[in-house]
């Protein structure tokens, strides 16, 4: 199973990738970039597997290094087992100049996301958007939500956190009080002209999935022997 079908990050940002293998034993997962595999010894990225032996499955993370236009493309991930492969679903992983930050917050704090580009814009026009009932909409000032622009070491900072450096010192700051569970949803901004963030879910603490747990969820199994039961999820 990959956790999603397309991933975008902000150029020069980190981004991960996941999938899961359920079978009796760790197994022995390739990623696969545009068809071709993904070498160990590629220092563009960093592969990390997992194995689960309570739920009897093997997490594989790929991670880009920074995210560039030649990371751009279609991943999947594949195992072989008694010379039977088997492929998850693709990936289409992109890359944007937009970021946004994200957190877990606690019931009644105060959250504050913040947007930037990496690109140059002479515009510092925002928009942040929040996904509520399944369908998108831009966020309005109110007494508990205020949107404002930042400059200079506000955006180096928000930069750092989202693992990038350099570039323009365009952003913009959301900050949300009193936040509740109504709040806690999917965001993601606009900023200059230059297109839509990677989209961020922020979650209460206390509504974080056990990422675990959620590794016994079924789909569809291939019984490859008697002996061993693959689950590509």
């Amino acid at each position: 199973m990959v956790t999603q079908t397309a991933a975008r990050q902000l150029r020069g940002a980190p981004l991960q990738m996941e999938c899961s293998l359920r079978a009796e034993s760790k197994q022995s997962i390739e990623w696969y970039h545009d068809n071709v595999l993904v070498s160990p010894s590629n220092t563009a990225y960093t592969q990390t597997d997992t194995w689960y032996a309570e739920d009897q499955t093997t997490v594989s993370q790929l991670k880009v290094e920074a995210m560039s236009g030649s990371e751009q493309g279609t991943y999947t991930c594949r195992v072989t087992v008694n010379s039977n492969t088997f492929s998850s679903d693709p990936i289409t992983a992109s890359e944007t100049s937009v970021g946004l930050t994200g957190v877990y917050p606690e019931q009644g704090s105060t959250v504050t996301l913040f947007c930037v580009t990496t690109a140059t814009t002479t515009s510092t026009a925002v928009t942040f958007s929040s996904h509520a009932n399944g369908v998108w909409g831009p966020l309005t000032q109110s007494s508990r939500v205020i949107i404002s622009s930042i400059s200079g070491g506000s955006v180096a900072a928000a930069k750092a956190t989202l693992g990038v450096s350099g570039g323009a010192s365009t952003g913009a700051s959301l900050v949300i009080s009193n936040f509740g569970a109504a709040d806690a949803t999917s965001y993601k901004c606009e900023i200059g002209g230059q297109g839509s963030s990677p989209v961020v879910p922020v979650s209460l603490v206390s509504l974080v999935p056990d990422k675990t747990k959620a590794l016994v969820e079924t789909s569809t199994s291939v019984q490859v022997t008697p002996a061993v039961m693959v689950t590509l999820r």
